[in-house]
């Protein structure tokens, strides 16, 4: 072993000795000392914590007493006492003329009222109408609701067993808010020559206010009088035709939901030309469950009817989105097809603008462009360019397809 660490050992040695004997010096003064366990101080109110003042546990120091089941039973009585002393008095029970005090409160109300019924009496009495329809059966007329259009009430007209008498051709719309009265409804015969008057006055005046008024009258006259036949079908045919031409399609959708009740009662009209325009109709709605629906309904032989044949053209190019057969069959529509899809070729027309500018690159003729947008007028068609923010160049001849993007994104 070498010098250096055996003088270490030895210092390490001296170092725990002098500790041993430091300790056994105190622990030998302390066995002499009497040893005086000292009371804790009782915490003041300023100490911390919620009751920290008192002593803890259950029952807070106090010495618990088992108590007997008889001891409890009388000491009951001296417990409910106190509850109710404790308890609070309600304000409705609190008095003791409650009673009284009612009777004056509705006395003042009353008075009150009576009051406020004095000052308003005259204006009540001007706003009072001044004639009312007095009828003994009340549940009648409860019966009555009023709708856009009484064909779609739930009234059953034909329970009633009327027959006009009026004589007039011409009459003013009004909603049925009472029982029908004879002396204001046309008969049949009458309601015939009405008919032909509206479609004279409608080829020469195209007043469309004037013919929806009156054919809507003479709707409301067959409908109260229950007649359902090959008239009435003429009647509404007319009517929807009209609000085609027109563009009404919220008229045209009540008379064409009244038409297929017609056919569906075996009624003879015109089904298969009426039931294309339903189908262009669900296609201008987006309406998918009914349009497969119809398509269901369809016969084979429906099928090669010239109109069916055609909505169901129109119908696989829009589910196909195929531009260029869509206004192919748009410009070669049958009957009065075309003004049915006039209210739906708008956003054709910008699907297929927008395919055609990123399709073809760098530039498009507008020869081109022009039947393929379904147009047949050219000034038409380059206003409708401008309206999209199409580029244009060489005097409008073309379209620039690179700088029209970004327009035709936005479609």
């Amino acid at each position: 072993m070498s010098p250096g660490r055996s003088h270490r050992r030895f210092r390490s040695i001296s170092r725990s000795r002098s500790r041993s004997s430091s300790i056994s010096s105190r622990s030998s003064r302390n066995d002499f000392i009497a040893f005086t366990p000292t009371k804790k101080s009782p915490r003041g109110k300023g100490s911390r914590g919620r009751g920290n003042n008192k002593e803890r546990g259950r029952g807070r120091g106090q010495k618990f007493v088992r108590r007997s089941f008889e001891e409890k039973e009388e000491q009951k009585p001296q417990l409910a006492k106190k509850n109710k002393k404790n308890q609070k008095k309600s304000p409705k029970t609190k008095g003791k003329n409650v009673g009284l005090f009612k009777l004056e409160h509705e006395e003042e109300s009353s008075h009150k009222l009576l009051s406020r019924a004095q000052r308003f009496g005259d204006q009540l009495e001007h706003s009072r109408p001044k004639s009312r329809l007095s009828l003994g059966n009340t549940s009648l007329v409860n019966s009555i609701v009023v709708q856009d259009s009484d064909e779609e009430s739930n009234m059953d007209w034909s329970s009633y067993h009327i027959v006009g008498t009026c004589q007039d051709l011409e009459k003013q719309y009004l909603r049925m808010s009472g029982p029908p009265d004879a002396s204001k409804i046309r008969p049949v015969e009458v309601l015939r020559r009405s008919l032909e008057m509206v479609k004279r006055d409608w080829a020469e005046k195209m007043d469309y206010r004037y013919a929806c008024e009156q054919m809507k009258t003479i709707r409301q006259d067959l409908t109260v009088q229950g007649v359902r036949d090959e008239f009435t079908v003429c009647v509404y045919e007319t009517h929807a035709r009209i609000a085609m031409e027109k563009g009404d399609h919220e008229e045209y959708n009540q008379c064409q939901t009244q038409l297929k009740n017609l056919y569906g009662e075996g009624l003879q009209g015109n089904r298969l030309e009426f039931t294309a325009y339903r189908i262009l109709y669900y296609i201008y709605t987006s309406n998918l469950g009914d349009l497969n629906s119809a398509l269901t309904d369809l016969t084979p032989k429906d099928r090669q009817d010239e109109c069916i044949k055609h909505a169901l053209d129109v119908r696989s190019a829009w589910a196909l989105s195929n531009h260029h057969r869509f206004f192919h069959l748009y410009l070669n529509a049958p009957k009065m097809a075309g003004y049915l899809m006039d209210k739906f070729v708008g956003r054709i027309r910008k699907a297929a603008l927008k395919a055609a500018v990123k399709a073809y690159r760098p530039t498009l003729p507008i020869d081109f462009i022009i039947p393929e947008l379904g147009f047949s007028d050219r000034d038409e068609c380059l206003e409708f360019l401008k309206e999209m923010n199409v580029t244009l160049l060489e005097e409008g001849s073309k379209i620039d397809c690179k700088a029209s993007v970004a327009a035709v994104n936005w479609l």
